[in-house]
């Protein structure tokens, strides 16, 4: 029969100034948080939380506590958690843990530390977890770690420390995850073994090459994230063990070939906002292991992510938001029946060809948001209301051109889906859809419109954002380009009309709508009732 263990748990959300009743805390409690929910507390760690022996628990935050203080926590053997982050501690010392000797995890963080002397934990060898992020350390004392050969998670992260001797690991080397985001470090060179360490976060540093971090750490490490640091190219890595990789946010524009081969467990894989224009080197062969991938915000064309697809097999995860992509063909998605959620967001797509619900039976989210769309065919929801997998489709941030023919399969979509029920009544909603076109709606929530007094599809003058959402890339260039022939006709016509005049100065006032006119304009000779009179509507700021 398994032990059942019974916890006294006391939250104290208010507000303390000073003073905390400790004398009104059961001496039974063993979980203690004081937390306000509103503003700050003004504590001071004192000798009388020793009279609260059973504590395993104990939770101190944004309370201004300025330090821990000699021995204060001292007698109670039992406690596990001392959280005392969101505070204004300055120093540590290596008395302020003394008699603390069961505790596993210690939170530090966001405070104002400055320095911690060598072997200031040595009160606490059973500690497992440490946090230190956000204070104020710029150099580590040599041996700070001592005897802290349990710890296992580290947390260095948002100190401006520039460089980690590899001294400071020395009394750590069963560590399992390292933490240092923000660090300023610009390598991460350790010569002896940590063999143990599987998760390394050096995220937002100035690292500019794999090669600034030593490569027996890579051979080992299952998660690592270097975002956010300064790789412009992605070398051949070593990598046998890796299971996640972040590189999202650096200045990739170039690859080795086939640099992430000797992963074979690589599950996720994010290198997103970078520079990468071609992914046909990153894989040579089928990655069946990969699931999550991320390639946003890169300048990749169809036929790019046709490549990366059709070498993952088991994806059931694809971000491909912001590549520009003009068109998606269902085609593409072939032998991906896995994929579970597909983001094309923040695209440049104004219709949707036919079967791409089809071809994702196990489509779960579809994100379509904030791209060209002025309208979708029925037979596009008509495959969503039949999809059995699909919950969520977002087509929030789309030009929406609110006529019959243009808004009338999405009305009728919305009458019977619930998706988007609710999404308007917040006025300032992101998740609302919203007219942007003919004017007198732009604004107007989709779901408000009273189909008797929609414009029809013939009327005259469509707005720029109507004109982008009915037709395809190529055809708006179609369209650019016959207006800007018309133009040079017209033009061409009225020089060659004209060529032979001389203007002579008679110092007679000119007459409105004279020569000078026509000549400096030639759109103004033209007859507004004309039908060669071109009139283009530039639209307006939504």
């Amino acid at each position: 029969m398994d032990k059942v263990i019974l916890k006294t748990l006391v939250v104290c959300s208010g507000n303390f100034r000073d003073h905390f009743p400790v004398d009104q805390v059961p001496e039974n409690t063993t979980v203690l948080r004081v937390i306000p929910k509103l503003g700050i507390n003004t504590l001071n760690l004192g000798p009388s939380l020793r009279q609260l022996n059973s504590l395993q628990e104990l939770r101190i935050i944004h309370s201004t506590i300025p330090n821990i203080g000699q021995r204060t926590l001292w007698g109670l053997k039992g406690l596990k958690i001392l959280d005392l982050s969101f505070n204004n501690i300055t120093r540590i010392v290596e008395y302020n843990f003394d008699g603390l000797s069961s505790l596993r995890q210690l939170n530090l963080a966001d405070n104002s530390i400055s320095s911690i002397p060598s072997a200031a934990f040595h009160h606490v060898e059973q500690l497992e977890s440490l946090s230190l992020a956000g204070n104020q350390i710029s150099d580590l004392a040599t041996r700070i770690f001592y005897k802290l050969n349990a710890l296992k998670t580290l947390d260095l992260s948002r100190n401006n420390l520039l460089v980690i001797d590899q001294e400071i690991f020395m009394d750590i080397r069963n560590l399992q995850e390292f933490v240092c985001v923000e660090c300023g470090l610009r390598s991460l060179k350790i010569e002896f073994s940590l063999r143990h360490l599987r998760v390394l976060n050096l995220a937002g540093n100035m690292i500019q090459s794999f090669l600034q971090i030593e490569p027996h750490i890579l051979r080992t490490i299952k998660n690592l994230d270097l975002s956010r640091n300064q790789i412009n190219l992605l070398t051949a890595l070593e990598i046998p063990a890796m299971e996640t990789l972040h590189l999202e946010k650096n200045n990739i524009t170039e690859m080795d070939r086939n640099p992430l081969e000797p992963s074979s467990k690589l599950r996720e894989l994010n290198i997103a906002f970078n520079n990468i224009r071609d992914l046909s080197g990153l894989f040579l062969s089928s990655q069946p292991s990969l699931q999550v991938v991320d390639i946003s915000g890169n300048m990749l064309n169809q036929d790019q992510v046709q490549s990366l697809l059709n070498l993952t097999p088991g994806l059931t995860s694809l971000q491909a938001a912001g590549l520009g992509l003009v068109s998606v063909s269902p085609s593409i998605f072939q032998g991906t029946e896995h994929l579970e959620k597909l983001n094309l967001s923040s695209n440049l797509l104004t219709d949707l060809q036919p079967g791409l619900i089809e071809a994702l039976p196990r489509l779960v989210s579809l994100d379509l948001s904030l791209n060209l769309f002025g309208g979708l065919e029925a037979g596009f929801f008509n495959s969503v209301s039949s999809s059995i997998a699909l919950e969520m489709v977002y087509l929030q941030g789309n030009p929406w051109i609110c006529n019959e023919c243009k808004i009338g399969p999405l009305l009728d979509w919305l009458d019977k889906s619930l998706m988007y029920w609710g999404t308007c009544f917040l006025p300032s909603s992101s998740s609302c859809l919203r007219c942007a076109e003919p004017s007198n709606l732009r604004r107007t929530p989709v779901s408000q419109l009273v189909r008797a007094d929609l414009n029809s599809c013939s009327d005259p003058q469509p707005g720029f954002n109507s004109m982008t959402a009915d037709v395809s890339t190529w055809s708006q260039f179609t369209v650019i380009a016959a207006v800007a022939t018309v133009s040079f006709v017209i033009t061409l016509t009225v020089v060659s009309r004209y060529r032979h005049y001389g203007v002579y100065l008679t110092g007679e006032k000119e007459s409105s709508g004279g020569l000078e006119e026509i000549l400096d304009n030639p759109v103004y000779a033209l007859d507004r009732n004309q039908d060669s009179y071109v009139n283009l509507k530039y639209p307006s700021p939504i």
